[in-house]
């Protein structure tokens, strides 16, 4: 057998509540709609409607979040090795052969841990991991120095990396996830565990391959988007720049907000967090809507003159410059994110230098120029549609690894 039939999907929430839960949902979804025998399996509830309502076999089992654990002793403890979880995983895959079936984890972070690994090892299972993230290699997610906002250039793992705190929360959190790291890597990547890996970017690909062993199968996947095909938006009628995310310091909210205050230029910030006052005092002209409904983030965008994606660290792939590329609206994207895949720059977009607020305030003005803002927005919205990365294409492309996966041999 050269393909599979059941799909086991493996995340921490049966909710969307991130990307990471949103493509795990989506892809069950789709590919039970193809057919396969699909099981999704996840820790923690609600069940989303659109899974409850699907042809899929959801097994959740209402566990607490990590962080949202009452006891926090008790949350630590999950976190590194979560003995329910794997328990409960080990009986699920009893039921099912690992001759017609593979394994496909999406994330475990925040609460699966990696004992849920520890039985797909055991009962041999062909298995294939989606790195959402950059915790296969960097202990807290990001090779961020969070509290100087610096890119991380320690190995992982070694005495530097040990003692320094660039965790977002404390130090003691930092050594926690340490622990989880070697814990993780100790199943998956000293004992050879882990074969084959899928990466939603080239940017993250080169960023995580000189961490992880030399041996592992890639296989691109880019993370699908839901976009319907609408009249191209004539961005030269708008005014405003708009920013869509989280207002936290990597995410470069600060930078945006003081670069549009120099270029004279509106500012629409859609989202919220903990740097909102600061974007405030940087940008007292800034509109900040605070977190909005999908469907409004669309419209709000279909007013934009462009989208800035200033973030300062590995994003893994920043899938709201695609979201605005399906409409015709260009991207201003810092240089340090994935999100530069989509964008050629001088063509489809705009990449901005690193930190630098003169960089983007340039680039505003640039974009003030009707004649160059249109002839982006042809160009990123044509280059969108030549080859969509929606749901079908995704799982087209799931389809091609899991056949590739399963024709390997296997030790």
């Amino acid at each position: 057998m050269n393909q599979p039939k059941r799909i086991i999907i493996v995340t921490d929430y049966a909710w969307v509540i991130g990307g990471a839960s949103k493509v795990a949902m989506q892809s069950a979804v789709a590919l039970a709609e193809r057919g396969y025998d699909t099981y999704h399996f996840s820790a923690v509830g609600p069940v989303a409607k659109e899974l409850a309502a699907a042809p899929v076999n959801v097994c959740c089992l209402s566990q607490p979040s990590v962080l949202d654990e009452p006891n926090r002793f008790v949350g630590a403890q999950k976190g590194l090795w979560n003995r329910e979880a794997a328990r409960a995983f080990a009986r699920l895959l009893s039921t099912v052969s690992p001759d017609d079936t593979i394994v496909h984890f999406h994330q475990w972070t925040k609460a699966l841990s990696p004992s849920i690994f520890r039985p797909v090892l055991d009962q041999r299972f062909r298995f294939v991991v989606t790195l959402h993230d950059y915790f296969m290699a960097c202990p807290n997610g990001g090779f961020l120095d969070y509290p100087t906002t610096e890119i991380c250039t320690r190995k992982p793992l070694t005495a530097g990396c040990v003692v320094c705190d660039c965790d977002p929360r404390n130090y003691a959190h930092k050594l926690w996830r340490v622990a989880r790291q070697l814990i993780q890597n100790r199943l998956l990547l000293a004992s050879a565990g882990l074969t084959d890996v899928i990466y939603v970017s080239e940017f993250s690909r080169a960023v995580l391959a000189p961490h992880l062993p030399a041996q592992l199968n890639w296989y691109f996947v880019p993370n699908p988007i839901q976009a319907e095909r609408t009249p191209r938006i004539r961005v030269a009628k708008n005014r405003a720049y708009v920013f869509v995310g989280r207002l936290s310091k990597e995410k470069g909210g600060c930078i945006f907000a003081r670069a549009a205050r120099r270029a004279g230029v509106p500012a629409i910030f859609i989202g919220d967090g903990e740097e909102r006052q600061q974007i405030m005092e940087a940008n007292p002209d800034a509109e900040i809507t605070g977190w909005v409904k999908p469907g409004e983030v669309y419209a709000r965008l279909s007013n934009a003159r462009a989208l800035i994606f200033p973030s300062i660290w590995y994003e893994m792939q920043g899938l709201t410059v695609a979201e605005a590329a399906s409409m015709g609206v260009p991207s201003i994207v810092g240089d340090r994110s994935a999100a530069r895949d989509w964008v050629s720059d001088g063509e489809t977009g705009l990449h901005m230098r690193g930190t630098s607020d003169d960089d983007l305030t340039a680039k505003l003005v640039m974009l003030q120029d009707d004649t160059v803002l249109e002839r982006m927005s042809i160009a990123t919205y044509d280059a969108f549609w030549r080859n969509p990365p929606d749901v079908e294409n995704h799982v087209n492309h799931l389809e091609e690894t899991y056949r590739a996966v399963f024709s390997a041999e296997r030790n």
